[in-house]
């Protein structure tokens, strides 16, 4: 089940991990970065090289979401609301074949007002192609 992939916590110490309640996936992909310090010379051969290690990008999908389950998506990352920009995750990595704990921080959130309530306040009352994603520090 995608929901139990990925554990966010504020606390990045195993023993005393606390996990923040997330919407439940839907789906998301994995990305590893390799940042690199050059480009190609005037002859298109390659001249840079790699620097630091490779960074981890999670890209998670939701399904459709109450306003309520979006704001508190939105919420935990909310600094200005008492939320984190910084946080702890815990997810499989394939490259060592068990779950690893990486200090990340927010992207890009974003989501689709779907089905307004009412008309005259505006407010949606479902959230669809909900996502957010997370990047390693």
């Amino acid at each position: 089940m995608m929901s139990d992939y990925i554990q966010i916590s504020l606390v990045g110490d195993p023993y005393d991990w606390q996990d923040i309640p997330t919407p439940k996936l839907d789906s998301g992909t994995l990305e590893y970065a390799t940042n690199v310090d050059g480009g190609r010379n005037a002859a298109g051969t390659f001249i840079g090289q790699t620097v630091g290690a490779d960074k981890v990008k999670l890209n998670l999908s939701f399904p459709p979401l109450t306003d309520t389950e979006f704001h508190t998506l939105l919420s935990f990352f909310d600094r200005a609301r008492g939320g984190s920009f910084v946080v702890w995750a815990k997810f499989y990595d394939p490259r060592v074949q068990t779950k690893i704990i990486k200090q990340m921080y927010v992207g890009d959130r974003l989501g689709d007002p779907f089905r307004v309530g009412d008309v005259a306040t505006g407010v949606p009352t479902h959230w669809v192609n909900a996502k957010a994603n997370l990047v390693e520090v």
